[in-house]
């Protein structure tokens, strides 16, 4: 059996722009801090799964973050910081967010990083504290030598600080007092190379009771792996590595290790490298042993390139992230796989478990004040069960600037109890009794809201489990091959050769009907097909009038309307109830074959709501008047996706939503009247909407600044010309919708070294010209869709639109500036040189799109594409820049799809007929 699809993110931290460099998890597991390439620091409570705090920490990348005492640390130069105040009512967002007020800077450390290896932080036990040393810190050592200035400040040694007093205990921790550094051939001043990875402990000192040996386990350039042990007791204070000595050396890896870990017993680390292997040293058993090597092992995978690695603080699962953007699972004991995640598409930068045991951190006290005054919002409390679901997360950081969450293990909760299983035997035995007498079976339905039918409880707990899991398909069947009352629906779980094994009936309402029905049994082992007793249809009818304003609508608002009922044509078309309900369904559709009618098709109801808003008897119009107008509401779930249409030869893919009324009509063959009317909605945007504003007002803030540069030639010999392409856009984390989002675009373009000619211009344009029409740039808008359709993935691309319309005069105009030629001559030489022209192109773009959203089914992205062709074969200069759409609004917005800036998404036509639905 093929095995089940990797879990999705639980949540995705969407406040960088580069790649994330480092993540830590507070030990309460209250925060998850995450740093990336640029130095941006985001705090992200885990409560809320907003962010907190957003600050430029550093001015280059972070290589380390974590909380000690009252304090916050990180690294490139190292800093110590404030604890982060958490506010009452967090925000979503980044460090654009108004309110997210940085911590004060305490104090700083010098310390060689060379964007490797992090500091490793070593409490000191409150017994042992003194005033100026309550933690002790390793880091790369700050060489000053003249032979490593010249080579670029490489860090091959380590030193050890005291914190908060900032003193130097230990110096060049590894340089073993020798003279001239000895070389390994290549130049480089020691045969390990550079640290790449540091942990620091300490060890009872075997001889004095209460006294403690410092141990600093070092991962090197070379792929080995050395233990340092500080032996001179009598010195407290060591320079150029005095007193260090070497307990043992493995090398287990072929290249450089890239990240190495250690257990939180301490009793065995592990490393992975560029190569394929996974490095476990046995620590004590490494010191104790003739020959280190015989007490270390080494796991060959099939996946080379491996960047990170973490180990779960129980020790016996540890998480290995490569260059593939994978993260794989493993036991530490037996190395057996034990699952892989797979979102990130490039390379993993960074993992951190969750803590199974939340420790109180003290990096948030109960008696510190925070930014606001008012109390926490319920919204924010956690129960036990989400506290403990909480321990179970494992946070990852990449080279996509995304920081997922991902539950790496989860409990099956079937909801199934023994009254609902001793209902199941006598609902079958009665339908096979009926069977047999060629009588309907009539049931009352159990008052749990979920009924599984199926041959025993056994197997149907266990196809139920196998569906959880995803190891079933589950298929909706047609509402024309069953007969129940309202509120109920049938899913029939198959196995992978699409056999049906458990029918699933689902009631929306707590009512308990009788209904009946014939059953066929298909199965010597199944009961289970409903044969149909009355068709269902949708029949519009002018007694009843459904008036729904057009709106957009935002996930966790409800949806509002009003029926207008005409009394007695309800009476004469013998409607005994009405009901208004809410629907949300995701289609997926991936044709397996380009000349193949055959297809995987996934649907998700995952919402249904209805409410009886009519029934016949209990309210009538007043007097004098035959029109009865009711209002209704209906929530949307907070976390619901917003609407979305993808069509194409190969896959569909759907997310809709509609409100249904349904007059419910007495009689054995009586048709129900039905009205069904599509609804857009989108998720809520705070920070875009506050964005929205900025924009609106001018934008005040920072620019991104994507370049790209090409060197081409007219003919394929010759001397080559210069291209440079630049794409300007606002610095946002998320660009909003119905706004106009300013750019610019410029080009330069420099010629193949010529002679000049005395003039001040060229007489005509030079290869390569610039571009003089918008028309002549492709600036388009372009959507990654990546479909889960059960076992038949699928990621299709598609042209959103042009950002630039190919038009004579496009919307919005675009103002196009071009310099004059520049001259620049050769060094040395006023009459050779090259000729420099510049053309700039700015406007704006107003998205109208379905925001960026991500679910099990459905995962979408866009992408900013700009293209420019020169003469030439293959001369063509193009830019790619990921962007993250928000819907910009946090409340419901009229829908206006007339006007210049009309304020509706873009949906396909079949959308908006909810007949098509079924047959997509």
């Amino acid at each position: 059996m093929t095995a089940p699809p990797p879990p999705t993110p639980k949540h995705l931290i969407r406040s960088h722009s580069t790649q994330v460099n480092v993540i830590y998890i507070s030990d309460d597991n209250e925060r998850i801090y995450s740093g990336d390439l640029s130095g941006n620091l985001v705090v992200t409570s885990t409560r809320s799964l907003r962010a907190i705090a957003s600050w430029k920490a550093h001015s280059e990348g972070l290589l380390g973050v974590q909380e000690w005492e009252e304090k916050l640390i990180t690294d490139n130069k190292l800093h110590v910081w404030d604890a982060v105040r958490e506010p009452s009512r967090t925000l979503g967002g980044s460090a654009a967010l108004p309110g997210l007020q940085p911590p004060a800077l305490c104090y700083s450390l010098d310390v060689n990083a060379l964007n490797y290896c992090r500091f490793s932080l070593l409490p000191i036990p409150a017994d042992a504290r003194t005033e100026e040393r309550h933690a002790l810190l390793a880091v790369p050592n700050l060489v000053e030598s003249a032979y490593v200035r010249i080579r670029l400040d490489l860090s091959f040694w380590a030193d050890i600080w005291t914190l908060p007093g900032k003193q130097r205990l230990h110096a060049a921790i590894g340089k073993g007092g020798q003279g001239a550094p000895a070389s390994d051939g290549r130049g480089v001043p020691n045969a390990r190379g550079i640290i790449m990875s540091m942990h620091l402990s300490s060890v009872a000192h075997p001889h004095a009771t209460g006294r403690a040996r410092l141990r600093l386990l070092c991962g090197y350039e070379n792929g080995s792996v050395t233990m340092w042990d500080y032996t001179r007791e009598e010195r407290e204070v060591s320079i150029e590595g005095m007193g260090w000595e070497s307990l043992w050396t493995v090398r287990l890896h072929v290249e450089s290790v890239m990240a190495m870990t250690v257990s939180p017993d301490g009793s065995y680390a592990l490393s992975v490298s560029a190569d394929h292997l996974i490095g476990r040293y046995n620590i004590a058993e490494a010191e104790s042993s003739t020959d280190p090597k015989e007490a270390c092992s080494v796991f060959r995978t099939k996946h080379p390139g491996n960047g990170s690695v973490a180990i779960k603080d129980d020790g016996r699962v540890c998480a290995v992230g490569g260059w593939d953007g994978r993260i794989r699972l493993y036991s530490t004991k037996s190395f057996k796989a034990l699952g892989t995640l797979t979102y990130h598409k490039k390379n993993c930068q960074c993992l951190a478990f969750a803590h199974s045991r939340a420790r109180p951190c003290c990096a948030l006290s109960p008696e510190q004040p925070i930014i606001s005054g008012e109390e926490e919002d319920d919204d924010d409390e956690m129960t036990e069960h989400e506290k403990q679901e909480r321990t179970r997360w494992l946070v990852s950081g990449g080279q996509d600037s995304r920081t997922p969450l991902q539950c790496y293990s989860w409990t099956l909760q079937t909801g199934l109890n023994a009254s609902c299983y001793r209902w199941l035997d006598s609902y079958i035995e009665s339908a096979a009794v009926a069977k047999k007498r060629h009588q309907p079976v009539h049931c009352d339905r159990h008052p749990d809201p979920t009924i599984l039918i199926g041959p025993s409880s056994h197997n149907a707990k266990r196809f139920a489990a196998g569906a959880a899991r995803g190891r079933t398909a589950q298929m909706v069947c047609p509402a024309s091959t069953a007969a129940l009352p309202e509120g109920a629906c049938i899913t029939v779980l198959t196995d992978r050769s699409n056999r049906p094994k458990v029918c699933l009936l689902s009631f929306s309402s707590p009512r308990r009907d009788s209904f009946s029905a014939g059953l066929a049994v298909t199965a010597p082992c199944w009961i289970g097909t409903l044969t149909m007793s009355f068709y269902s249809q949708s029949l519009k009818t002018s007694a009843i009038i459904l008036d729904l304003p057009p709106t957009l609508y935002v996930a966790g608002a409800p949806v509002e309307g009003e029926l207008e009922l005409d009394y007695q044509l309800l009476l004469d078309d013998d409607i005994d109830r009405i009901i208004v309900g809410l629907e949300g369904t995701i289609h997926t559709k991936n044709r397996t074959g380009a000349q193949m009618e055959n297809f995987k098709i996934g649907t998700n109801d995952f919402l249904r709501k209805a409410i009886t808003l009519w029934v016949r008897g209990h309210s009538s119009p007043p007097q004098g008047d035959h029109i009865l107008r009711i209002p209704f509401s209906l929530p949307l779930p907070d976390d619901a996706p917003p609407s979305f249409g993808f069509e194409s030869y190969m896959n569909v893919a759907y997310v809709h939503y509609a409100v249904e009324v349904t007059g419910v009509r007495t009689g054995t063959f009586a048709i129900d009247r039905t009205i069904k009317v599509p609804v857009l909605v989108v998720s809520p945007d705070p920070l875009g909407a506050a964005l929205r504003a900025e924009l609106k007002l001018g934008w005040q803030g920072d620019w991104g600044r994507i370049k790209a540069e090409e060197k081409i030639r007219k003919i394929p010999w010759g001397e080559y010309a210069t291209v440079k392409m630049e794409l300007l856009v606002p610095h946002l984390d998320t660009f909003p919708l119905f706004t106009p989002i300013p750019y610019s675009i410029v080009l330069t373009t420099i010629s193949a070294p010529t002679k000049r000619k005395g003039l001040a211009q060229p007489a005509k344009d030079i290869f390569p010209a610039v571009p003089r029409s918008p028309s002549e740039i492709d600036f388009e808008l372009r959507r990654h869709v990546d479909l889960q359709t059960p076992y038949f993935p699928s990621n299709p691309e598609e042209h959103v639109a042009d950002l630039i319309p190919k038009a004579h005069a496009p919307i919005p105009p675009v103002d196009v500036e071009i310099s004059d030629y520049v001259w620049l001559p050769e060094e040395g030489k006023v009459d050779r040189g090259c000729w420099m022209q510049e053309a700039t192109f700015n406007s704006s773009m107003i998205l109208r799109f379905t925001p960026t959203f991500l679910t099990e089914e459905i995962k979408i992205k866009y992408a900013l594409h700009l293209r420019v062709d020169f003469p030439g074969i293959g001369n063509s200069l193009r830019i790619e820049f990921p962007i993250n759409i928000g819907s910009g609004i946090e409340a419901p917005i009229f829908m206006d799809d007339s006007g210049s800036n009309p304020t509706t998404i873009d949906v396909p036509a079949s959308y908006w007929d909810p007949s098509k639905w079924s047959t997509q």
